[in-house]
C-alpha cells in the first residue's frame, strides 16, 4: 500500500510491477439529485484516507457488446462517476503528465476499461483515465427548460474540465508536472479533446494534444426537450426536475427510446468555436497537436449497423457528412462519393465515417501547423493478425492496445495476435513516439524524420516498419472541395 495527499484529502493506492496505482479518486461530487443535470462540483474534503485500490463506478449507460470481443470494464455502474485511474512509475520527482480521455460515441465506455501502467513504466510518465458522465446524463441539451440549464449539452466536456482543474492542482502529489499535461483521446474521447481546444474554461488547462480517430463537435445539439416532455407529459420548465427524480434505469430507457446520440457540440455556452476555428484564433499560444486515423476507421461502424435497411444507412450518412462539414453542404461531397463507389449505400456509410475522422485530423493538423504550435498526422496501418483479423481490416479503435503498450496475449478472439514479436515491437515503439510527444512537445525524437504536416504535407504510416509519406490524401482533399490544385 501506499499513500498520496490530495487537496481533499489522503488517498490509498497500490504499487503492482513498480506501478503506483491510484484507482477511483473522486474529482467531482456525486452528480445525484439536485446535482444530476447540472454543472459539477468539486469533491469536497473528506476525513481519514479514502480507499483507491480498486477501481470506483463506471458511468451508467444502456448495455453494449465491447468490440473485438474484449472482456468488460471493471467496476460498478453508478452515477458518483466523477473519478480519475492514476498511474506513475514515482510520487517523487515531476515528469509529464497524459491525461485520456475515453472513447464510446460520449455515449458508452468508462476509464476503467484501460491500464495505463505499461505506458507509465516504459516511458516515465503519469498517465492519468477520467470518467465523466455520459449519453442523456452528459450531454443532454436542457437550455430551452431556463437559464439555469445554459450548457447543458456540454455538462460531460464540464467533468473532463473539472478533471483537469484536478490534475492541475494534485497531480504533483503523484509525482507529476501540472506544467506539462498532454490531453489524448480516441472516437468521443478525441472529440471531447477537439471540444475542449474550443472551449474557453479549459484554456491553459493543457499544453498538448493527441488527437485519435475523431470527428468534430457537431454544430447543434440533438433535441430532446420536446420529445422527453411528450414522452414524460411534463412542461419544459418543469423538465429538469422531473427528470432528477426519475431512477437512471429510467433515464437510460429514455436514452434508448428516442435513440439519442451524444455527439457532443459547439453549444455557444460551454464550446464556442470548432476546433480549427480555435487553433487558428490562438495561433501561436496554441498547442502543438498530433492528429490522425486508423486506415479503415468505417468498417466497424458500418459493421455495427449491419441489418439496416439501405434507406436508413444513407440517411446516417448523410446526417454524418453534414457533421463532417461542420454544418456546411456537404451534397457536391456526397455526389462524387456516390459516383467513385457506384452509389452503394454500406460502401458510402463506410466511406462518410473514414472520411469523417480522416478529414478532420488532416484540418486539425493543418490549422495547427499554420497556427504556430504544429501539427503532425498519422495514418495507423498495421494489418490485424489474430483470429478476428478478416474483413474489418485496420478498423476503428484498432490502435488502442498500441497506444497504451497493452499488446498481452489473450485467450480469442482478438483483432491482433499479440505472441507475436512483431505486434509487440509497434505496440512498444508507437507508445513512445506519443509518450515522447507528451514530454517535448514534438513527436521526432522517437521519431525522427516525422515533419509537422506542413509545409510538405507529411504523414507518417504507422506499420510493421513506418514509413514517412507526403501528400497521400489530395484525391480525397480535392472530393471534400478542400483542395482546388
Amino acid at each position: 500500500m501506499t499513500t498520496a495527499m490530495t487537496q481533499s484529502g489522503s488517498v490509498e493506492g497500490i504499487v503492482v510491477d513498480g506501478v503506483f496505482r491510484f484507482l477511483g479518486v473522486p474529482y467531482g461530487e456525486a452528480p445525484v439529485g439536485d446535482r444530476r443535470f447540472a454543472r459539477p462540483e468539486p469533491r469536497a474534503p473528506w476525513v481519514g484516507t479514502l480507499d483507491a485500490t480498486d477501481f470506483g463506478p463506471r458511468p451508467p449507460q444502456p448495455p453494449m457488446a465491447t468490440p473485438f470481443g474484449a472482456p468488460p470494464a471493471p467496476g460498478i455502474v453508478d452515477e458518483d462517476c466523477l473519478r480519475v485511474n492514476v498511474y506513475t512509475p514515482s510520487l517523487a520527482g515531476s515528469r509529464p503528465v497524459m491525461v485520456w480521455l475515453h472513447g464510446g460515441g460520449l455515449a458508452f465506455g468508462s476509464a476503467n476499461e484501460y491500464d495505463g501502467a505499461p505506458l507509465a513504466r516504459a516511458n516515465d510518465v503519469v498517465v492519468v483515465m477520467v470518467g465523466y458522465r455520459l449519453g442523456l446524463l452528459g450531454f443532454a441539451d436542457l437550455s430551452p427548460c431556463g437559464e439555469a440549464c445554459a450548457g447543458s449539452a456540454s455538462h460531460g466536456f464540464l467533468d473532463q474540465i473539472l478533471a483537469l482543474e484536478w490534475v492541475r492542482s494534485n497531480i504533483a502529489a503523484f509525482g507529476g508536472d501540472p506544467g506539462n499535461v498532454t490531453l489524448f483521446g480516441q472516437s468521443g474521447g478525441g472529440v471531447s479533446v477537439l471540444a475542449l481546444l474550443g472551449a474557453p474554461a479549459a484554456a491553459g488547462l493543457f499544453h498538448r494534444a493527441i488527437v485519435l480517430s475523431a470527428g468534430p463537435p457537431q454544430p447543434a445539439p440533438p433535441e430532446v426537450v420536446s420529445i422527453l416532455g411528450g414522452t414524460l407529459e411534463v412542461d419544459p420548465i418543469d423538465l429538469p426536475e422531473r427528470l432528477r427524480a426519475l431512477p437512471v434505469e429510467r433515464i437510460l430507457e429514455l436514452q434508448q427510446g428516442i435513440g439519442f446520440t451524444a455527439g457532443g457540440c459547439v453549444d455557444g455556452t460551454v464550446v464556442t468555436q470548432f476546433p480549427v476555428e480555435a487553433i487558428r484564433a490562438l495561433g501561436s499560444r496554441g498547442v502543438p497537436i498530433i492528429a490522425g486515423t486508423t486506415r479503415d476507421e468505417g468498417t466497424l461502424l458500418t459493421s455495427m449497423m449491419s441489418g439496416m435497411r439501405p434507406a436508413v444507412l444513407r440517411l446516417i450518412a448523410e446526417g454524418l457528412a453534414a457533421g463532417t462539414f461542420e454544418g456546411g453542404d456537404p451534397s457536391t461531397y456526397l455526389t462524387a462519393l456516390g459516383v467513385a463507389l457506384g452509389d452503394d449505400p454500406t460502401e458510402i456509410h463506410t466511406a462518410v465515417w473514414t472520411d469523417h475522422f480522416r478529414r478532420t485530423a488532416i484540418r486539425v493538423a493543418e490549422a495547427a501547423c499554420e497556427a504556430g504550435p504544429g501539427g503532425w498526422l498519422y495514418r495507423f496501418d498495421v494489418e490485424p493478425t489474430g483470429s478476428l483479423a478478416g474483413e474489418l481490416g485496420v478498423t476503428h479503435a484498432a490502435d488502442l492496445g498500441f497506444v497504451f503498450d497493452t499488446m498481452e496475449p489473450v485467450d480469442d478472439p482478438a483483432l491482433y495476435d499479440a505472441r507475436l514479436a512483431e505486434v509487440r515491437e509497434v505496440a512498444s515503439r508507437w507508445s513512445t513516439v506519443l509518450a515522447t510527444f507528451a514530454r517535448d512537445g514534438r513527436p521526432d525524437g522517437a521519431m525522427p524524420g516525422w515533419n509537422p504536416y506542413l509545409p510538405a504535407r507529411s504523414c507518417l504510416i504507422v506499420d510493421q516498419l513506418d514509413v514517412l509519406e507526403t501528400d497521400i490524401d489530395s484525391e480525397r482533399q480535392t472530393m471534400w472541395g478542400d483542395r482546388q490544385d
